[in-house]
């Protein structure tokens, strides 16, 4: 068996003096926003910002995680992982924002559209687009029922089983549909044959 050795990791980093500079950028975008962060209650937008700061931060190899890994190759790992977790959540308070003042048919024709725009490329993710997901409550109340929410073809959102207490809007359509979006792509890449 060859001995595995640990990739080189020097071709994917930012240059040591850009690195530096966009992170300079990043927490000059923190000092800009700190007084909107500093509320009991900071704005929206303000916090998707100031959550990009940090994705370019870390971005930059400036952020340092809570146990640090040892070995390039993983704290290259846990530093990208990092990104892609701040940026799902920029995603999440994107499309939060984008809710509001929509409605949930516009959203749905908007979610919809979207699904035709996949269905007309050959290689698009046109699985994405439908599901079916059951939540089973963890807390041992046998009395609370399993909701199944099913996506199905056009887009369209429902809910079979006891209905969730928080009112589903127009912010949990474009969530789920983005979410959806991204599911699928990952899992067809994993599965299917695309030719390459």
């Amino acid at each position: 068996m060859a001995e595995k050795t640990a990739p080189d990791l020097t071709d994917v980093s930012l240059p040591a003096d850009v690195a530096e500079r966009v992170r300079a950028l990043a927490n000059e975008l923190h000092e800009v926003l700190h007084e909107q962060m500093v509320v009991p209650e900071p704005g929206s937008e303000a916090r998707l910002i100031w959550m990009a700061a940090k994705m370019i931060n870390a971005a930059a190899g400036g952020f340092e995680t809570v146990k640090e890994p040892s070995g390039p190759a993983t704290k290259h790992l846990a530093q990208w992982a990092d990104v892609a977790d701040m940026a799902s959540d920029i995603a999440d308070q994107a499309l939060t924002i984008a809710g509001v003042a929509t409605t949930v048919d516009a959203a749905d024709s908007y979610i919809t559209w979207l699904g035709g725009l996949a269905l007309e490329v050959p290689t698009a993710r046109a699985t994405a687009w439908a599901a079916t997901v059951q939540v089973i409550p963890t807390n041992g109340d046998e009395e609370v029922q399993p909701v199944t929410v099913r996506v199905e073809d056009g887009a369209s959102l429902t809910l079979v089983g006891q209905p969730p207490r928080r009112h589903v809007d127009a912010t949990a359509y474009l969530r789920v549909a983005h979410h959806l979006d991204r599911l699928g792509g990952a899992i067809g890449d994993a599965v299917l044959d695309r030719g390459q």
